[in-house]
C-alpha cells in the first residue's frame, strides 16, 4: 500500500506576503524551507504594490516518481501566485528540488512582469486616447 506524506506549513516573511508550503512524499527540512522563502521573496519585488495589497504564494514541492521507470527521482515544484485579482501559476519538473523551484521562480518572474506590462499598455492606450479626444476639441 502507498502512502503519501503531506506537509502544510505557512509562513508569513512579510507584512504583505504570505507564503504557503505544501510537500509530498518529501520532507520539508530546514534548508529546503529557507531555500523556499528566500527564492519565493525574491518575488515579491517583481509585484506592482498598492498599499494594503496582500500576495499570496502558494508552493507546492514533490518527489514525483512513480511515473518513471528509469530510476531517477524527479521532483515537481509548483508555485500559485494570487495578488490583485491576479492568478498565476507555474510548475516545474527536475532531477533535483532546488533546480526545479529555479525553474518554477524563473517562469513566475517573467508571468508577473508580462502582466504588469499589460496593465501598463492597457493604461497608456486609454491616455492616448484621451489626449486624441482633447486635442480633437480645440
Amino acid at each position: 500500500m502507498h502512502h503519501d506524506i503531506i506537509t502544510v506549513l505557512i509562513e508569513v516573511i512579510d507584512t504583505n506576503m504570505n507564503i504557503h508550503i505544501k510537500t509530498k512524499n518529501i520532507e520539508l527540512t530546514p534548508e529546503l524551507k529557507s531555500a523556499i522563502n528566500e527564492k519565493i521573496g525574491l518575488l515579491e519585488k517583481f509585484i506592482p504594490s498598492k498599499k494594503g495589497q496582500e500576495v499570496l504564494a502558494e508552493v507546492e514541492v514533490a518527489k514525483e516518481t512513480e511515473h518513471h521507470t528509469n530510476g531517477e527521482n524527479l521532483y515537481r515544484a509548483e508555485i500559485n501566485l494570487s495578488y490583485a485579482k491576479n492568478m498565476l501559476r507555474t510548475v516545474s519538473l527536475k532531477s533535483d528540488i532546488i533546480s526545479a523551484l529555479d525553474e518554477a521562480k524563473g517562469e513566475m518572474q517573467i508571468r508577473i512582469t508580462s502582466q504588469s506590462n499589460k496593465v501598463l499598455d492597457l493604461m497608456r492606450k486609454g491616455a492616448r486616447k484621451a489626449k486624441n479626444m482633447l486635442r480633437f476639441k480645440d
